[in-house]
C-alpha cells in the first residue's frame, strides 16, 4: 500500500511537471527522481531563495482566486524565464508582453462578460523592462513588482511617450463596451524614461474620457524620474492612496500634479529635483472640477524649480482647490516659496516646515505664501527664506507672505527671514500668533500701502462709554495722604484728567491697572502727572481700574477724572496698527493714535457711546 501511494505521487508530479514545462529539471536529458525532486523543492514547497517565483508567489499571497500573470524580463535567469507566463527581450517593445499579461488579468475578472470584476495580478520579476509605447493599465489590475522599487525598472526609449497610461471612460465611450473606472493598484515599480522626446511624456498619466471618474487606486513604493513633462499626472480622481512614492529630476514639468482630484491621501510623498514645481494642485472644468478632501501626511519638497522654470515646493494653482491638509510636511531649497497657495480655500498646515527657500533671491517668496481665503497655519516654522546672499530689499523673503483674507495663524515660528511676514493690501488676518526668535532682519513688512504690522488681530469693543469728566475719580484732594477710596473708575480704559486750582502746585502719582493688563505702582513706573495750578493737565496713560492716587504737596485742591482717550487692551507697534474705528454703529476715520502709550483720542465722545477698535497687536 506505500509503494503504491508513493507510485501515485510520482506519477501525479510527473504529470503536473510536464503540463507546466519540459520535466527534466536537471538537464541530464533523461527525466528521473532527480527531476521530480526539484520540482517538489521549487513549486511545492516554500523556497528559501528570494527570488525564486515561488517564493514571490508566497510573498504576495498569490495562489487560489485571483489570475496571476508573471512577466520576466530580458536579464533575469533562464529558470525564471521557463516559469514566467510572459517574457520580455529587452530589445524591442517591453511594453507588449506587459499590457499581454494586463489584459489577461483584467479578462480574467470577467471584463469581457460586460463587467470588470475581480480582476487580477500582474507580477514583474525583478530586471529591466525597455518600452517603445506605453504600458496601459486597466480596471481592477495589480501591477506589482517583486522586491522593492528598485529591483524592477522601466525604461523608455525616445519618444516612447507616458510610462504608464490610463484613461478612464464610460462603457458607452469604451472600444469593448465595458466601463474602465480605475480601482486599480501599481506598486514596487521604478520609471525613468527619455527627458528628450518630442512627444508628451510624463511617467505615469491618468486621465478620463471627460465623464468619467478614475476610482480607488493605490500607488505604493513607487519611484519615477525622468520623464520630459512630469513625473506623474491624476485628473478627476476620487479616493487615490498614495505610499512612499517619489517624483523626482523630471523635465520641464512638476514632479507630481493633481487636477480635480477628490479624496486622496498621500503619506511619505517626496518630491524632489524636478525643473518645475514638487506637486501642483489644480482644478478644471471636468465632470469632477473641484480639487476637495485632499491629505498629505509627512511628505517633503526639495530643490525644486531652476531659473529657466521657476517652481516652488508646492503650489495650489485654482481657486476651485478646497479643504487640503498639511500635516507633518516639510520644503526645502525650492526656488522660488516652499509652500505657494495661490488660489484656493480652506487649506491648512499642521506643524509643517518651510526652510532655505526663496533660491531666486526675489521679493515676495517666502517659506509659506498665502493668497486664497480661510487658510490655517498651526505651529509652523518657517525658517531661513531669506535667499542666499541676498544683497538688496528687492532680494529679500520673508517667512510669511500674506495677501489673501481671513487667514489664521496660529503658534507659529519664524527665524533668519528677513522679513518675518508680509502682509498685503487686500488681507484681512483673523488672527495672527507668530513667534518671532528675534533673528529676523525685520519682524514685518507693508505691502501695497497696507496698514498693517505683525502679531495678532485685535478687536476691543467698549459699550456705554461716558463723556469726560474732570473729577469723575476723586473730587476735591488737598493733602498728601495717599488716596485708595474713590467716587468711581471710568467705564472703559482712560487716560486722567488732572485739574489743580490757583494755588495747587507740585506732582501727582498714579497706581493702578493700564489697559494692557500692566500693574504700575510707585515701586513700578508709577504714572507722575505735573499739576497745573488754575488748569487741567492730562496724562498719557489709559486706565482700567485706579488703585492708589498720591500728591507730594497740599497746596491747593485738586481734581482727577478721565479724558477722551481710550486704552487699546494689548501693545502695538505703531499707530497704523489701528486699522478700523467704529463709532455707534458707524464706520469713522481712525483717530490720532498713540502707539507708545496705546490710546486712540477719541475726542470726543457723547453720553453712552459704543466704540470698537480694529488693530494688529502683538
Amino acid at each position: 500500500m506505500k509503494k503504491a501511494s508513493v507510485i501515485s505521487v510520482v506519477m501525479s508530479l510527473s504529470t503536473l511537471c510536464l503540463g507546466y514545462c519540459s520535466a527534466d529539471l536537471s538537464n541530464d536529458g533523461i527525466v528521473n527522481f532527480e527531476d521530480l525532486s526539484l520540482f517538489a523543492m521549487q513549486w511545492l514547497t516554500p523556497s528559501e531563495e528570494p527570488n525564486s517565483i515561488a517564493a514571490v508567489r508566497s510573498a504576495l499571497g498569490i495562489g487560489g482566486g485571483t489570475a496571476t500573470y508573471v512577466v520576466a524580463p530580458y536579464n533575469t535567469s533562464e529558470e525564471m524565464k521557463n516559469r514566467a507566463d510572459y517574457v520580455c527581450d529587452g530589445t524591442l517593445a517591453d511594453e507588449v508582453q506587459i499590457n499581454a499579461a494586463i489584459i489577461a488579468a483584467a479578462e480574467s475578472g470577467g471584463r469581457m462578460l460586460g463587467n470588470v470584476g475581480a480582476g487580477g495580478k500582474v507580477l514583474l520579476l525583478a530586471g529591466s523592462y525597455n518600452i517603445s509605447a506605453p504600458i496601459v493599465m486597466l480596471s481592477r489590475v495589480d501591477l506589482t513588482g517583486q522586491g522593492n522599487l528598485h529591483t524592477v525598472g522601466i525604461g523608455g526609449k525616445p519618444d516612447c511617450g507616458h510610462g504608464i497610461y490610463f484613461q478612464a471612460k464610460d462603457r458607452t465611450n469604451s472600444d469593448i463596451g465595458v466601463d474602465e473606472k480605475g480601482q486599480f493598484r501599481i506598486a514596487n515599480i521604478t520609471i525613468d524614461i527619455s527627458q528628450t522626446q518630442s512627444t508628451p511624456s510624463w511617467g505615469i498619466y491618468l486621465d478620463t474620457d471627460g465623464i468619467s471618474t478614475i476610482y480607488d487606486c493605490i500607488f505604493e513604493n513607487i519611484y519615477v524620474g525622468g520623464a520630459k513633462d512630469g513625473g506623474m499626472y491624476v485628473r478627476a480622481a476620487w479616493a487615490s492612496h498614495f505610499y512612499s512614492c517619489t517624483f523626482e529630476r523630471v523635465g520641464d514639468g512638476p514632479g507630481l500634479f493633481e487636477e480635480a482630484t477628490r479624496n486622496s491621501v498621500h503619506v511619505g510623498t517626496f518630491c524632489a529635483d524636478n525643473k518645475g514645481d514638487g506637486l501642483i494642485l489644480g482644478g478644471s472644468k471636468t465632470t469632477m472640477n473641484t480639487g476637495k478632501n485632499l491629505a498629505f501626511y509627512g511628505c517633503g519638497f526639495y530643490r525644486n524649480g531652476d531659473a529657466a522654470h521657476a517652481g516652488s515646493g508646492v503650489v495650489v494653482a485654482s481657486d476651485l482647490v478646497q479643504y487640503v491638509t498639511f500635516d507633518g510636511c516639510w520644503a526645502d531649497d525650492n526656488y522660488n516659496s516652499g509652500f505657494l497657495v495661490d488660489r484656493g480655500s480652506n487649506i491648512t498646515f499642521n506643524s509643517c516646515l518651510a526652510i532655505r527657500n526663496n533660491q531666486e533671491k526675489v521679493w515676495g517668496n517666502a517659506g509659506f505664501s498665502l493668497d486664497g481665503s480661510r487658510h490655517v497655519l498651526k505651529s509652523c516654522v518657517s525658517y531661513e527664506n531669506d535667499g542666499p546672499s541676498a544683497e538688496t530689499e528687492d532680494n529679500f523673503g520673508s517667512g510669511y507672505f500674506i495677501l489673501g483674507g481671513e487667514i489664521t495663524l496660529s503658534d507659529c515660528w519664524s527665524n533668519l527671514n528677513h522679513y518675518g511676514v508680509s502682509i498685503g493690501d487686500s488681507c484681512s488676518l483673523l488672527r495672527c500668533d507668530v513667534h518671532f526668535v528675534g533673528d529676523d532682519t525685520q519682524e514685518f513688512k507693508h505691502l501695497l500701502g497696507a496698514q498693517y504690522s505683525i502679531g495678532r488681530t485685535y478687536v476691543d469693543t467698549y459699550r456705554n462709554v461716558t463723556e469726560t469728566s474732570t473729577d469723575g475719580i476723586k473730587a476735591g484732594i488737598t493733602d498728601t495722604i495717599p488716596v485708595t477710596s474713590f467716587d468711581g473708575q471710568p467705564i472703559a480704559p482712560r487716560n486722567l484728567l488732572v485739574t489743580g486750582d490757583a494755588s495747587a502746585d507740585g506732582v501727582v502719582y498714579v497706581e493702578g491697572i493700564t489697559a494692557d493688563g500692566k500693574v504700575l505702582d510707585q515701586a513700578y513706573c508709577a504714572e507722575q502727572i505735573v499739576v497745573g495750578a488754575g488748569a487741567t493737565v492730562e496724562g498719557n496713560i489709559a486706565w482700567a481700574k485706579i488703585t492708589k492716587i498720591t500728591r507730594t504737596t497740599a497746596n491747593g485742591s485738586i481734581d482727577v477724572g478721565w479724558g477722551d482717550r481710550i486704552g487699546l487692551t494689548n501693545v502695538i507697534r505703531r499707530s497704523s496698527d489701528v486699522y478700523k474705528f467704529v463709532k455707534n454703529g458707524t464706520d469713522t476715520v481712525v483717530p490720532t493714535v498713540d502707539a507708545v502709550y496705546g490710546t486712540v483720542d477719541c475726542t470726543p465722545i457723547p453720553a453712552n457711546a459704543e466704540l470698537v477698535f480694529f488693530y494688529k497687536g502683538l
